[in-house]
This record gives C-alpha cells, sequence and structure tokens, in this order.
C-alpha cells in the first residue's frame, strides 16, 4: 500500500479538515448485485477439478467449488420454495460447521439480507437481535439450537429453523417446525447451476445484502445495514489482506459475526482461494497448530491472543509451519514487544487489519510494523480529533479517530437517530477509539471512548454487567471499565460501592457475576471496592479517574478459579 498522506479535506461550508490521511484511490464498485458478480466468480473457478473450497481441519472432509456451487443454488432454491424472496432477513448461529459456507453463498444468490450472529452469544443477546432484524428463517447447528429456540419464544410469527449438520443433533434437541438442511438441498429436485435465475432486485440501491449485529450505547443492540456497495468496497479492500490469484488456504479463526471473518469467507469465494474451517466454539493452541500444518495454511485470520497462544506454545517447535505467509490480526491491538516476540517465533509477518462495521476496513499493516493497525486503506480518508474541542490533531497527539468513505453507512435496522449520531457535523464518522499517528502514517490504537468493553474482538456490555453487580443487596452502586489486557485488548474490570455495614467480598461480587453470565462477561479484571464513585460536576461517572485506580497487574485469577 502506498503512504497516507496528510492533506487538507474541503467542506462545502469552506471551513478546512486539516491533518487528513487519505488513503490510495480505489475503482468504483459495479452496478450490479453482490450475489450475481461473486456467483459468476464462483462458477469459474468450479471447472477447476478437484478443487477444494472449503476443507475441515478436524476431520479433514473438503468440498470442492463445484459441489460448493451446487449445494449453495439448491440452498437458493430451497429458501425461495419458502416464499423467501430478495430483501428478506435470513439469520445464521452457527460455528464453521461443513454446511455453513454453501448455506450462506445460497442465501446471498438469493438476495437475501443475512444477518450472522455470534455464536457464543447468550439467547437473551440473540433475543434482541432477532427481534430488531426480524428474520423469516434461521439457520442453526447442534450446538446453537436450543439457544435459537429459547431466542425464538414469542415471535410474532412462525419462523423455520434450518439445522445444519442435523446427523448430529440428539433428537431431543428438535422440535416441529424445523428443517433439516438434507431437506432444504431437495425442495427442488431439478435445482442446479446451470437453470438458476437470479432473482431481479428492482432497488439496487436499497439492497442490503449483509447486517452486523452489535451493541450500542447503553448496551443497546444496533444492527448496521451494509449496503450493496459498501460490500462491494470491503470486498475490495479484502485484497489488501487476501490476494487476487486463487490457490491461498486461509484459516479464519474469527467467526462469521465479525466483519473480518464474513468478508474474508467472500473474498476467498470470489478469488478461488481455500477455506480451511476449525469448528470449536472454545479454540485451543494444540488444535490450532495441527490445522495450520496438516492444511498447508498459507493465511490465518486470528484474535491477537490467539496468535500469541501459538507461538508461547511448548510444541511449536513439533509443527512444520513453512506454508504460513501471512497471519492478520483482527479484533485487538498487540503491543510493540509482543508483536515482535510472536512475529519471530512464528517466522512470520504479523499484518494487522482494523475494521469497524459500520465503516469497513479502515487501516491495514501491510508492512508488519509493530504494535500498529496499520496505514489507511484505499478509498478511505481519516484523521484525529479532540473529542473535547473538536479540533483536528497532529501526527503523535492522541484523539478519536474518525473516517470518511466513498460510499455511505446505509443505517441501523430501525433507529435512524442512532444512525445520525455516528457522524460528527462534517459528515466525518466517529469510531469511538482513540488513536495517534506517527510521521510515517501508521496508526496505534490507544483505547475506546465509548462504554463497551472489547474483549476478545466481543464488545461486552458495561451497563448489563453494572445491573447484575446492582442486583447483589449489599451493593449500592457499580461502575464497569476495560482494563488492558495483553491477551484480550480489555477485560472488565469492576468499582463497587458497598451499602454502609455490608462486607461482601470480592469474590462475593466475582462468584454473582460468574452463576448469571457468561464466560464472557466475567470479572477477569477485578473488583475494587470505594467510599464513592468519582463523578464530574454534572454527576457524569469520571471514567479517567477511574482508570487511574487500576492496578498494573491482575489481581483475580485465584479467585476466578
Amino acid at each position: 500500500m502506498s503512504a497516507a498522506t496528510a492533506t487538507t479535506d474541503e467542506p462545502a461550508d469552506g471551513d478546512q479538515d486539516v491533518f487528513v490521511l487519505e488513503g490510495p484511490e480505489r475503482p468504483a464498485p459495479p452496478d450490479e448485485p453482490l450475489g450475481d458478480v461473486i456467483f459468476a466468480a464462483l462458477r469459474s473457478h468450479a471447472k477447476q477439478a478437484g478443487k477444494s473450497a472449503q476443507v475441515d481441519a478436524g476431520s479433514g472432509a473438503a468440498q470442492s467449488f463445484h459441489d460448493l456451487l451446487e449445494d449453495s443454488v439448491r440452498v437458493a432454491e430451497g429458501l425461495r420454495a419458502k416464499k423467501l424472496i430478495a430483501g428478506h432477513v435470513v439469520a445464521v448461529c452457527s460455528t464453521a460447521v461443513a454446511d455453513l459456507y454453501p448455506a450462506v453463498m445460497g442465501a446471498v444468490w438469493l438476495g437475501l439480507s443475512v444477518l450472522p450472529t455470534d455464536p457464543s452469544a447468550s439467547a437473551g443477546e440473540l433475543r434482541s437481535q432477532l427481534q430488531v432484524c426480524k428474520p423469516r428463517a434461521v439457520f442453526a447447528e447442534p450446538r446453537t439450537l436450543a439457544k435459537v429456540h429459547e431466542a425464538l419464544q414469542g415471535s410474532p410469527r412462525q419462523v423455520p429453523v434450518i439445522v445444519l449438520n442435523q446427523d448430529d443433533v440428539p433428537a431431543k434437541l428438535v422440535r416441529a417446525g424445523d428443517v433439516a438442511y438434507a431437506d432444504l438441498l431437495r425442495a427442488v429436485p431439478t435445482a442446479s447451476a446451470d437453470l438458476f435465475t437470479p432473482p431481479v432486485i428492482a432497488r439496487l440501491e436499497d439492497h442490503v445484502p449483509f447486517i452486523l449485529a452489535g451493541l450500542g450505547a447503553g448496551g443497546k443492540t444496533q444492527c448496521a445495514m451494509l449496503s450493496n456497495k459498501r460490500a462491494f468496497v470491503l470486498l475490495d479492500q479484502f485484497r489488501e489482506p487476501l490476494p487476487d490469484s486463487p490457490g491461498a488456504a486461509l484459516l479464519s479463526s474469527r467467526p462469521l459475526s465479525s466483519l473480518a471473518g464474513l468478508f474474508s469467507l467472500l473474498r476467498c469465494c470470489w478469488a478461488g482461494h481455500t477455506v480451511v474451517t476449525l469448528n470449536d466454539l472454545v479454540l485451543e493452541s494444540l488444535s490450532l497448530l495441527a490445522a495450520l500444518e496438516k492444511n498447508g495454511v498459507s493465511h490465518w485470520l486470528a484474535r491477537p491472543s490467539d496468535v500469541r497462544g501459538v507461538a508461547e506454545h511448548a510444541s511449536l517447535s513439533k509443527f512444520n509451519l513453512k506454508a504460513l505467509t501471512a497471519v492478520l490480526l483482527d479484533g485487538d491491538a498487540m503491543a510493540a514487544d509482543t508483536h515482535v516476540r510472536t512475529q519471530q517465533a512464528l517466522a512470520v509477518r504479523l499484518q494487522a487489519v482494523y475494521c469497524v462495521p459500520e465503516a469497513g476496513m479502515l487501516l491495514f499493516n501491510r508492512d508488519a510494523k509493530p504494535g500498529s493497525v496499520g496505514k489507511v486503506c484505499p478509498g478511505i480518508k481519516l484523521k484525529v480529533v479532540d473529542a473535547v474541542s473538536e479540533e483536528d490533531l497532529e501526527a503523535g497527539e492522541c484523539g478519536e479517530l474518525r473516517a470518511k468513505a466513498a460510499t455511505a453507512l446505509k443505517g441501523y435496522v430501525g433507529d435512524p437517530e442512532a444512525t445520525a449520531a455516528l457522524f460528527d457535523e462534517r459528515g466525518w464518522f466517529c469510531t469511538g477509539d482513540v488513536m495517534k499517528y506517527d510521521d510515517e502514517g501508521y496508526f496505534y490504537f490507544m483505547e475506546k471512548l465509548n462504554e463497551n468493553i472489547q474483549c476478545a474482538g466481543k464488545a461486552v456490555s458495561a451497563k448489563e454487567l453494572e445491573d447484575v453487580i446492582c442486583s447483589h443487596p449489599g451493593v449500592r452502586d457499580a461502575a464497569v471499565l476495560g482494563r488492558p489486557d495483553p491477551d484480550d485488548g480489555e477485560v472488565p474490570m469492576a468499582f463497587v460501592v458497598l451499602e454502609p455495614g455490608v462486607t461482601a467480598t470480592k469474590k462475593d461480587i466475582i462468584q454473582l457475576v460468574k452463576d448469571k453470565l457468561p464466560e464472557t462477561k466475567q470479572l477477569r479484571g477485578g473488583v475494587e471496592f470505594l467510599d464513592a464513585l468519582p463523578r464530574t460536576t454534572s454527576g457524569k461517572l469520571s471514567g479517567r479517574q477511574l482508570r487511574d485506580r487500576m492496578p498494573r497487574r491482575s489481581v483475580v485469577g485465584s479467585l476466578l478459579m
């Protein structure tokens, strides 16, 4: 990537935005449905007999591009037979099981809006996302089926659940109305790629191929709609970490619900790369090492903590990872010293990708500069702003990262006010991330401005944790913040004010959260008791004063055992 250059950006009102860093130009997106373009590319790859589109790292089972094409068309026709049409939403709640890839592609061919959800999310989180997006069908797998059923309770309409990898599902989990994936494939016996007719999308500018769910202010579920044009921009941006020429083998440790996980999958389908799937809910370093070696993985997309775990594993020297050419870090920033050690241990370049669901891929660290999240991506303008004075900042100064792209965010589903709040008065997207950049144009992540905690690449609602802690009869007040962590970016830490005379312990608070919330939301940053929470004169919590009280070292390891 060519070096970004600091320029001035002249708004219509005559005021100038200064210290703007701009990426290289990118081609204009085609005026076609995303599904049609990827479908045509897949048909081309399917002509190469025996070429694997995906390989299951555990079983070794492979699916050719030809079989992926035919199965995805059968999925599309099966969904069409169930009266789903372009613009309808279909949700996906699954790890990378064998049936997932063709299921998602089939929905894309039909012009549906695909809502990938985090398979590790709680039933409550999933219910909120489904209530906002109102899917006409949900794909689930054995490990998520019960949760999907629970999340759908009380839905105003009967929503069919399509069960992937049906052979692994205990009969007691299957309910009336569930549809076996195999039956969906057989719904239209004549379905084939040669006979498939894609739908006509009347208003392409309104088409939404994907919806990505997350947490907004106050822990509110917000579902970002990616327009057809923005999806093309993202597909093009991912040619930075994933090459154009076919033949790469990608192992993705990121879920489909993450922007990088989703678009790396689409990029592989478009470019003709093999996707290596590892469908474990909990990724262990030995499993990752075995998958990397056995499948000759050339590109690995993963959280920094997973990469660090592999690099520091005692058995690393026993595995042959010579095929590995690039490790793509997504989800968190990696400290410079850790970056150097990990890069040396794996003998491969670590290239960070910085993605935001509402704005796309903004930064890419092609040159693997330690500690950096990269330089500006093609078609993107970035600047760093003082969040109080709104003044643009120059190199070396810390402030909020703001972005502009050629195509605007379509918006949040059913929430125009939240959509408008994403942008400042000059139309710059506010990322909520504090960064700085150096004289060479490399950006460095510092901290987050918003109240959500980014733990291991997932947004954790501080408010949800605070509500649980405050349910304790002896707690008067509580605040939860993200405490910096070398492995997971941030971990939740609680500051608690007890009622007078109460003798609750740190163990009590940690156990309360452990009993009520999933593993991803535990108080791994610890608990500190205060006489009162520090607040500003307007009554707002002073996060800065609380962060100053955070101990430098973890004190909770033994309490979580």
